[in-house]
C-alpha cells in the first residue's frame, strides 16, 4: 500500500548533498515551472524548506 522510504544516515551534511543534487540547476537557473518542480523534488527528498529557500535566494543575487 505505501512505499517504504529509506531514511538518510544521521551524519549526513544536507548543504553538501544539496550542492550535488540533480535538481540544483533548475532551482538556480530554471524558469518558474522548473523551479517549482525542483522544490517539490527537494522537499520529497527530505531537505528543509528553509535550506531550499536560502539556496534559492542566493541564486537570485546578481554575480
Amino acid at each position: 500500500m505505501f512505499e517504504k522510504i529509506a531514511l538518510p544516515p544521521l551524519n549526513r551534511n544536507p548543504a553538501t548533498e544539496l550542492a550535488q543534487h540533480r535538481c540544483l540547476p533548475c532551482l538556480k537557473g530554471g524558469n518558474a515551472q522548473k523551479r517549482d518542480c525542483a522544490i517539490r523534488h527537494l522537499l520529497v527528498d527530505g531537505y528543509s524548506a528553509a535550506l531550499i529557500e536560502r539556496l534559492s535566494r542566493s541564486a537570485d543575487r546578481p554575480q
